[in-house]
């Protein structure tokens, strides 16, 4: 029987109007996001790369990443080191705790308490889901039992499945806004690396260094379905104001409860389509 759980998710705000992201303090953002230092920083080298402040959020690993079109907020599951054990790829075990921080972020970008510059005003959601699988037919039989009948291909051992569809729409109550609801369902391998160092450590010596680490490569087959809500059109000009970027948030979030629920996945917190906080 397959297990699904969440993988990742993204609150992101894409710039519509010229930027200079390099005046935006990524540890504050980080900081008003997730309420909390980071535990690691790194400075974008130049103007056109991306700068990343990362840490902890509970049991998840919570990043804020700023580049110079877009600013997004990530979770994802932690992966503990594995000592002596076979590398082992995580997913997010709690799905109310992780809708609840999606929600949270959404919430707050749109009162203004995590303080995005206005230029950065089209939203982005992205939520993944997986189910780790012992061999492909077993992920293709997972993947083909979440896709609804409409859409549905008869799969048995074929490799890299993926099947993408896109759904535009308006947001309730702001028909001047539309967007795309892209979902797309597919089986996809993942490589944990770990690094196991000998009894002892470092004692010196270009060979003793070569024997210290073991590098080992784990692979994992996953049925995924990922959803991604973004900006498609805005019949007027201008920039979007916080109402209706975070309209555009919580009919994303809306649109992912229901597809899974269509899907046959009744997640915790998912399973409740009303996205009011």
């Amino acid at each position: 029987m397959s297990l699904w759980k969440p993988l990742s998710g993204r609150v992101g705000l894409v710039a519509s109007a010229p930027t200079t992201p390099s005046a935006i303090s990524v540890p504050s953002l980080y900081r008003e996001a997730w309420g909390a230092d980071p535990h690691g920083f790194q400075q974008a080298p130049n103007a056109l790369m991306v700068a990343m402040a990362q840490g902890r959020k509970g049991n998840l690993n919570a990043t804020c990443t700023v580049a110079p079109n877009r600013v997004d907020f990530g979770l994802s599951p932690v992966n503990q080191p594995s000592m002596g054990s076979e590398p082992k790829l995580n997913l997010i075990d709690d799905s109310t705790v992780f809708h609840s921080e999606l929600l949270r972020i959404i919430n707050e970008l749109g009162t203004g308490a995590i303080k995005v510059p206005d230029q950065f005003d089209r939203a982005a959601l992205f939520v993944q889901f997986a189910s780790i699988e012992p061999n492909v037919m077993e992920a293709n039989r997972a993947i083909s039992a979440t896709i609804p009948e409409r859409y549905r291909p008869k799969l048995t051992n074929e490799e890299a499945f993926v099947l993408q569809v896109n759904l535009p729409r308006a947001i309730p109550q702001h028909d001047d806004v539309r967007v795309n609801f892209l979902t797309k369902w597919s089986v996809e391998q993942f490589q944990v690396f770990s690094l196991a160092v000998q009894a002892g450590g470092f004692q010196g010596g270009a060979s003793a260094q070569a024997g210290m680490l073991a590098p080992r490569i784990q692979s994992f087959l996953g049925a995924c379905i990922t959803f991604d809500c973004s900006l498609a059109s805005v019949a007027k000009t201008g920039l979007l104001d916080r109402e209706r970027r975070a309209a555009t948030f919580l009919e994303g979030l809306r649109l992912v409860s229901n597809a899974l629920v269509e899907s046959g996945l009744n997640f915790k917190g998912f399973s409740n389509v009303n996205t009011t906080h």
